[in-house]
């Protein structure tokens, strides 16, 4: 089974949680996405890096052999480790998109929290005045 963040959360809905308890459900999902992600994305780039640098010790050996900055240049211009280098990136991007996501949720359930301590010091107050 494949793992869908979005899929996930979607299903948060049927669960009738309320805003605290629905913000750490999210958080779970999106640090779990993280983790995935994190090793999508160290995956990728050691692949890119690996592909690349293949190709320069190819293009530097043998007959008709290039100096080391022609091979870097005709190694990047490779659609493959273009392809490979566009996987990277996008796994980085995912990482940051999740950590962003993870940000907003600390700050909401900061917000319940801060919700819930107001409410006690009111109703500690009418208390005191009724």
């Amino acid at each position: 089974m494949t793992w869908d963040r979005n899929a996930e959360l979607n299903a948060l809905a049927s669960r009738n949680l309320d805003g605290a308890n629905l913000a750490i459900a999210k958080m779970w999902i999106f640090h779990h996405d993280l983790e995935i992600q994190s090793e999508t994305y160290a995956k990728a780039k050691t692949y890119a890096a690996r592909m690349r640098s293949t190709l320069i010790v190819s293009y530097t050996s043998g007959e008709g052999k290039l100096s080391v900055s022609a091979a870097e240049h005709a190694a990047d211009s490779d659609t493959d480790v273009w392809n490979a280098a566009l996987a990277y990136r996008l796994a980085e991007q995912m990482i940051t998109a999740d950590r962003e996501a993870l940000k907003i949720l600390h700050a909401e359930l900061d917000a319940f929290r801060t919700a819930r301590a107001d409410a006690r010091v009111a109703d500690e107050f009418q208390a005191r005045v009724a």
